[in-house]
């Protein structure tokens, strides 16, 4: 059974890191998003973004990872044209357009583009980690390496970003019609389309797979 770890920058993968997370997945095929590789004891399978500023503001560390096996997956932008080394993606926002592109939601968000990609891909099982959606104790702290790793992110710290008219929490009901099956492991997400578990579950999911 084919099965990916997508790791997203929410604030709930505290209690992951809290209970030996990267201990406990190592060795699955696991996804960064943006800079959550920066948390990791080991090297992600591959490393996800969508803006183009983060591509700038990371370039020589995205290159450090490729050299060392990770391949670097981006919408696409022609920034990207002549660099071979990234799997430049086109994408949509429009979810008419889901079947032919890869979906991104109105809010062209990263977790988005990674999802769309692992159903595209046939993944049987997906693991959403810190796709929290925004804050879940009504604070400013939207992401798990808030205050840790210096990031210049316009989502950290910002949880308004994700209650705006364009950020649809039910963007992710898309996803219902794959035959995937898909675990948020963030019991209190906003996100209420997925199954939801929490870290234990999760573990022993992963024991038994």
């Amino acid at each position: 059974m084919k099965s990916c770890v997508i790791c997203g920058g929410g604030a709930s993968i505290i209690e992951g890191i809290n209970s030996n997370l990267w201990e406990h997945i190592k060795g699955q095929d696991i996804w960064s998003l943006n800079w959550a590789y920066k948390t990791m004891p080991y090297l992600p399978s591959r490393e996800l973004f969508i803006d183009t500023s983060f591509f700038t503001k990371s370039i020589n560390e995205l290159w450090g990872l490729w050299k060392q096996g990770v391949a670097c997956y981006a919408k696409a932008h022609p920034k990207y044209k002549y660099i071979l080394d990234i799997h430049s993606l086109p994408t949509t926002r429009f979810s008419e357009q889901y079947n032919e592109k890869i979906y991104i939601g109105e809010k062209s968000l990263c977790g988005f583009f990674a999802l769309s990609l692992a159903c595209k891909e046939h993944y049987d099982v997906i693991y959403l980690l810190g796709f929290d959606f925004g804050s879940l104790d009504g604070t400013k702290n939207t992401h798990y390496y808030q205050g840790k790793i210096d990031v210049p992110s316009a989502g950290v710290g910002h949880p308004e970003l994700y209650l705006t008219p364009e950020a649809k929490v039910s963007d992710w009901e898309i996803y219902l019609k794959e035959p995937c099956k898909i675990y948020n492991v963030s019991p209190k997400s906003r996100i209420e389309c997925f199954d939801k578990i929490n870290y234990p579950t999760f573990y022993k999911l992963l024991e038994n797979k």
